[in-house]
């Protein structure tokens, strides 16, 4: 009687826990995949290969979790759960941590060139002046 109890307690927070994080991570999927056009427009250090390669994870694990979802709703509450929280969690974090690498890219640093007129000029001027002090 007591495992029987158990093991309903340990499926309700298994669901419990799906039902937290799963419209979560498919909302920040959802919004990552559609802002990422405007966010890799404003930042044009981000290379299109980041942004393909940050679309592609997006889409794998939207697909993944899609595919859970379905096989987990044509199964009954009290059966064994297709897939618990932390199975997604460990499938997102690795999306989350490319999304925040992709987007939080610095731009590289502004490298100022001298145009070469100007050197040989200064060059000139120095010349100029060591002519007239020696």
């Amino acid at each position: 009687m007591r495992t029987k109890y158990s093991k309903i307690k340990n499926l309700k927070l298994a669901h419990e826990a799906r039902e937290e994080i799963v419209p979560r991570v498919v909302e920040n999927l959802k919004r990552w995949s559609d802002t990422l056009d405007d966010v890799t427009a404003a930042k044009p250090w981000i290379t299109e290969e980041e942004k393909k390669d940050l679309l592609d994870k997006i889409n794998e694990t939207n697909k993944w979790l899609s595919g859970k979802i379905e096989e987990q709703a044509a199964k009954k509450l009290s059966d064994q759960p297709v897939f618990k929280g932390k199975d997604v969690e460990s499938k997102f974090k690795p999306v989350q941590k490319l999304y925040k690498k992709t987007i939080g890219k610095k731009a590289p640093p502004k490298v100022e060139e001298k145009p070469k007129e100007e050197k040989t000029e200064d060059k000139k001027e120095e010349e100029s002046k060591k002519e007239d002090d020696g």
